[in-house]
Order: C-alpha cells, then sequence, then structure tokens
C-alpha cells in the first residue's frame, strides 16, 4: 500500500481492479439507503455506459492524494468507494428522477430481494453480493433485435475480423495478446477494433435512427453480454484506463516557462508555413486522397503466357482484391484469384499508394481490359464474376480497370 499512497499507476490499477467488478454490478443493481432520514431505493443503471462514467467519476474522487494518503489496506479503500458510491448514485438518481421513496410497506414490496442496503454493508464492512437483477422484458427484446444486427454485422466481416472480434470480446484478451496471436503490431489490431466498433455502431443506427451505442453497449453486443450484470473485461480495462487518466495530473509549468515553449513552437509553425510557401515542403494541398487503381505490365511485351505483374491502389476500407479479365465479348473471367477461386488480402501499403500484388498471372491471348475488384470481406469466385460482369450488387465493393495489350 505505500506504493499505492505515493501514487505509483501499478499499484492503483491493482487496487482499482479490486473493486471494480462488485462497484459494477452495484451500480447496475441499485441499492437502498435513507435520503433526509427517508428510505429510498437508489435505481440502478441500465446504461452501461453511463455507468461507466459515474464509476470513473467516484473511484477518481477517492483517489485523490489527500484521501489517497490515508487508505492502508484494500479493504479501507473498498469501504471508501463504497461511500463515495452512496453519496454519488444517491444525488444522480435524485437528478434522474429514478429516486423511490419506499417508506410504506407496499412501496417496500417493490423492490427485488436482490438490492441490497448499502447503510447495512457500510456498517458490517462486507462487499455487495454478485446477485444480478431478471432484465425487464423490453431490455430482453431490444437486446435480442440488437444482436440480430450484430450477427449479421459479424458475419459479413473477413476472416481475421471476425478472429479479432472472437479474441477481444468473446474471450476478453488484450489488445496486445491478439498482437501477439495476429503476428502484427498492437497499432494494427486498434486500428481494426475501431473500425469494427464504427462500422457496428452505424449499422444499429441504420436500424434503429435513436440508438447510438457507446463504447461499454459495444463492448457487450461484440460478446453477446449486453445483459450480463458483470463487468466486461474490456469495458474494465478502458474504465481502468480512464480512471487513472482523471488522477494523473501534471503540475503546471511556470508562465515564464510556457512562453518560452510558445515562442518557439510558433517560431517553428512559422518557419514550417514558409517553407510551404516557398515550395521546399509540400503544403495540404498536394495531399491527394489516393483513388483505388489497378495497373497492369508485363517485363517484355505482353504475349500470351507471359508473366504480367499488378500494382493496386485499394480503397481505405478494402481488405481483399480480385483481378479479372475482360475480353472483347464484355464478360469478365478470373485472371489473378486466390488458390481457392476467393479473392487475396491486399497488400500492405496499398491503401496508402500503388503497390505491387506478390503474385504474377498468364497474360491473356487477346486484348482486353483488367479490372480489379475491390472488397471489404472474402469473396468467392461466383462474387467477383458477378461484381466484374456488374450481375451482382455487393455492398462494400469498389472496381478499377486498366488496359492490357497482349499479342498472341
Amino acid at each position: 500500500m505505500e506504493a499505492f499512497q505515493r501514487g505509483d499507476m501499478d499499484a492503483i490499477e491493482e487496487v482499482v481492479d479490486g473493486v471494480l467488478p462488485w462497484l459494477w454490478r452495484l451500480t447496475g443493481r441499485g441499492f437502498l439507503t435513507t435520503d433526509g432520514g427517508v428510505p429510498v431505493w437508489v435505481a440502478g443503471i441500465d446504461d452501461p455506459d453511463i455507468a461507466a462514467h459515474q464509476i470513473e467519476f467516484i473511484v477518481a474522487a477517492c483517489l485523490a492524494p489527500e484521501r489517497r494518503r490515508v487508505i492502508d489496506s484494500e479493504a479501507t479503500f473498498a469501504g471508501v468507494v463504497l461511500d463515495e458510491q452512496r453519496v454519488e448514485l444517491r444525488a444522480f438518481a435524485r437528478r434522474a428522477g429514478t429516486l423511490v421513496d419506499v417508506a410504506s410497506e407496499e412501496a417496500r414490496r417493490e423492490v427485488p430481494d436482490e438490492v441490497e442496503d448499502i447503510d447495512a454493508l457500510l456498517t458490517s464492512g462486507q462487499a455487495p453480493s454478485d446477485a444480478a437483477l431478471t432484465p425487464d422484458v423490453e431490455r430482453a427484446q431490444q437486446a435480442e433485435a440488437l444482436r440480430a444486427i450484430k450477427d449479421a454485422y459479424v458475419a459479413g466481416l473477413d476472416e481475421r475480423s471476425r478472429q479479432l472480434v472472437h479474441e477481444r470480446f468473446v474471450l476478453g484478451r488484450t489488445r496486445a495478446e491478439v498482437a501477439g496471436t495476429f503476428d502484427c503490431g498492437v497499432a494494427a489490431v486498434t486500428e481494426r477494433e475501431l473500425r469494427v466498433r464504427r462500422k457496428l455502431g452505424h449499422a444499429v443506427r441504420r436500424a434503429h435512427e435513436h440508438l447510438d451505442l457507446g463504447p461499454a453497449a459495444l463492448d457487450g453486443l461484440l460478446s453477446d453480454r449486453l445483459l450480463d450484470p458483470a463487468v466486461h473485461p474490456v469495458t474494465r480495462e478502458r474504465v481502468r484506463t480512464d480512471i487513472c487518466r482523471r488522477i494523473h495530473i501534471d503540475t503546471p509549468r511556470s508562465f515564464g516557462a510556457r512562453a518560452v515553449w510558445a515562442v518557439g513552437v510558433s517560431a517553428v509553425a512559422f518557419a514550417a508555413w514558409l517553407l510551404m510557401f516557398l515550395g521546399v515542403l509540400p503544403n495540404p494541398g498536394d495531399d491527394v486522397y489516393p483513388t483505388p487503381a489497378v495497373s497492369a505490365a508485363c517485363k517484355a511485351p505482353c504475349a500470351q503466357g507471359s508473366d504480367v505483374t499488378f500494382e493496386v491502389t485499394a480503397p481505405q476500407d478494402a481488405t481483399d482484391v480480385a483481378i479479372a479479365f475482360v475480353g472483347a465479348d464484355g464478360v469478365a473471367k478470373p485472371l489473378l484469384f486466390g488458390p481457392s477461386g476467393a479473392t487475396i488480402s491486399v497488400p500492405f501499403g496499398a491503401r496508402v499508394r500503388a503497390v505491387p500484388i506478390p503474385y504474377l498471372a498468364p497474360a491473356p491471348a487477346a486484348s482486353g481490359t483488367v479490372l480489379a475488384v475491390f472488397s471489404q470481406r472474402r469473396l468467392n469466385e461466383a462474387e467477383i464474376l458477378g461484381v466484374a460482369n456488374r450481375t451482382e450488387a455487393i455492398e462494400g465493393t469498389l472496381t478499377a480497370t486498366t488496359a492490357l495489350g497482349s499479342r498472341g
């Protein structure tokens, strides 16, 4: 606890981890207490993102330096947090209109048996139970509708993104652990996860305009734990991080030091602007968003059977690509597909500039057009040719063409 008292972040995270599970359950379940001497029921918070925000505020308040210095054990900290929760959630319920007077016997019978008296818990020094309330019919129906949207969305993801959903949300692994499984960096996992979250949120809003799910709700939806009273590992990780951010406040520098930095930054900014004005550095107008494209070339003049190399510039959300050949008859045929006839992964860096595909294809016997089909998920041969021949419209696909001159 000495490291905790002096503000060591690792020690603080460990202590915070100890209270989050029961604190999350109690926030969602609610509790009994008194308000001005009147027995009241503080109803639980259904929205997981509102619950997360309240918990972050409560725990961060208990971790203020002057309060942290007098906490000598994890049990003491748990008692401080429980008392702070009683005060803050009672005030929140009063503002939200969810504070119920239960002075009468009839009103008291409306309180679920699982709801505990927080004053009694504080007096006895006991931790709250793991009891859970049965969700009402409306919440259960909404959860089922959202699950159907999520299942349809995940089914349309590429294989790597589906694996991410399973590893990160179903199994509750950290981004570092997922990166180890994928053999890539944590930044790549983070970028893919954020893209999955963003597009699932769009899918939900298309079906239910009034629903704008926050991070904690998306955690529960992606893991099929939307009604689970336990805190999801990903939510727990985020709440712990946000709490530590709230209490990590640097002492402001003196005005003189800040003035020196301001002058220095202004000088650098002016120098950069001057270099852009003189054409030494590119300016924002030179930063053109790359247009999806494909190019095809042979080392020598293309003849039937010659090796053709391809370079592609992919759309930002594309994960897969396939190359078809459109002859004089206007019918698209496979030219560069995966071994099983499916699309192949977009080469690394192709979302920024033209990058070669690390596979070759034999040049056709006749002149025609090379057509690249980009997609946000793996497509089979029939789907690729359907898009190329314009007989099938698949969401998230885009095409680009280039000429290929061949001599038989």
